[in-house]
């Protein structure tokens, strides 16, 4: 039974993915609004509803009033399922820009719907290319796009938050740019990593207070990923 109702599940979630994409696309093509406020309108009004009831997947949030509107931020979480993305897009105050690898580009409907919705690629073929990727996701940044990193890499296989890898926490102690850190719990028991079982849920997401690179300037970026990452694991202690 199961087997059937995700069949439909993900049929319904590929097309409106498609429709939404497409829309993004001809509005970014056909109006003058700016193209991050046309994605993030579509993404958290039109979108990521329609994926949630669909997967019968319920959103709580907590610690909005960490966020200051006015201001752009690095958003750091970690990384449970695919269903992370329409979550945050959901629940989150203000519009957002995911950074994603540069492969995802070549998807279908997907990636075309992230290029014009202003995603940052980031190309991890090598060290140079990634980090002129990084440098370019800062001058996006202070130019006023809020930008989401998952600094595990991946979504986790186990349960456990895996370690934080350097390039959000070096791109912050670049640009100064202070990091809002997340936690999600619920969204691995929704959908797995490589996984097509999807189940209803809830999924919890927590912020917590803006993180400073300035006062960890005698610190190694390594550290500093690790001072975020322990912030993390405690906000998602806190349900």
């Amino acid at each position: 039974m199961w087997a059937i109702i995700n069949f439909f599940q993900i049929l319904i979630i590929f097309l409106w993915t498609a429709v939404c994409g497409i829309l993004t696309v001809v509005l970014s093509a056909l109006t003058f609004f700016n193209y991050y406020q046309i994605s993030g309108f579509i993404g958290r009004n039109i979108w990521s509803p329609v994926l949630l009831f669909v997967s019968g997947i319920r959103v709580k949030i907590s610690g909005k009033e960490h966020i200051d509107t006015s201001k752009t931020y690095i958003y750091v979480a970690n990384h449970e399922s695919l269903y992370d993305i329409p979550a945050l897009f959901n629940k989150l105050p203000v519009f957002v820009s995911f950074l994603a690898k540069k492969e995802l580009k070549k998807v279908p409907f997907m990636g075309w719907a992230m290029m014009a919705s202003g995603y940052i690629f980031i190309d991890r073929s090598n060290r140079e290319k990634a980090k002129e990727s990084l440098q370019k996701a800062g001058e996006e940044i202070k130019s006023g796009k809020n930008a989401i990193i998952f600094p595990e890499g991946t979504r986790t296989k186990t349960g456990k938050m895996g370690l934080f890898k350097r390039g959000a926490f070096l791109l912050s102690k670049e640009t100064g740019i202070e990091i809002i850190p997340i936690s999600i719990k619920g969204a691995r028991e929704c959908l797995a990593s490589g996984s097509y079982k999807i189940r209803p849920g809830k999924i919890q997401i927590n912020i917590g207070s803006p993180i400073s690179p300035n006062n960890y300037e005698n610190t190694t970026v390594e550290e500093f990923a690790n001072v975020v990452r322990e912030v993390c694991l405690k906000l998602r202690e806190n349900n």
